[in-house]
């Protein structure tokens, strides 16, 4: 939906979640443990990051050191990781800044907290919510358009584990 927002308006489009998936791969690549949160927040804060806004993309959408990344940042054997990550306040701190960043001037973004953490002095906000079986479906989807597989019961509890750790 944020996408075709973005199309619409003319404007740069970002998904805040793409940091956090960026960093879980970094992490990953490196070696550090899901929960090295000290390992995992200085990463945050010295990895190159650079998230690709343009709303027709069709390639990478992120790439860390030089490196694109696509599939990998959609690769559900990460949500785990990714999860706990997200949950690391150092990490959200040393991320929160770069999504600013990413964001300054005018952007459509998209993102749990983004109305309230990420961007909250923005002009205009919108709040879309679905029900987890939507939610379900949609992740299917995505991962379907990737040519990536997992199972419906994997999918249905990185749908409840979201929901448990954005309600903290």
């Amino acid at each position: 939906m944020g996408r075709l927002v973005a199309r619409s308006l003319e404007l740069p489009f970002l998904d805040t979640g793409i940091f956090y998936r960026a960093l879980t791969v970094a992490a990953a690549r490196a070696g550090l443990r899901p929960d090295d949160e000290s390992g995992l927040a200085a990463l945050a804060q010295a990895f190159k990051v650079e998230v690709n806004t343009d709303p027709q993309a069709q390639g990478w959408r992120a790439m860390v050191d030089g490196s694109p990344l696509d599939l990998e940042l959609w690769d559900p054997k990460l949500s785990s990781r990714l999860a706990l990550a997200a949950s690391l306040g150092p990490v959200r701190a040393a991320l929160l800044e770069r999504q600013r960043e990413a964001g300054g001037g005018g952007v459509v973004a998209v993102g749990r907290d983004t109305g309230t953490v990420v961007f909250p002095a923005a002009d205009r906000k919108f709040y879309l919510d679905a029900p987890p079986p939507v939610r379900l479906e949609r992740r299917r989807q995505e991962l379907d358009r990737r040519g990536l597989s997992t199972s419906d019961a994997l999918l249905a509890e990185e749908v409840v584990a979201r929901d448990q750790s954005d309600s903290r």
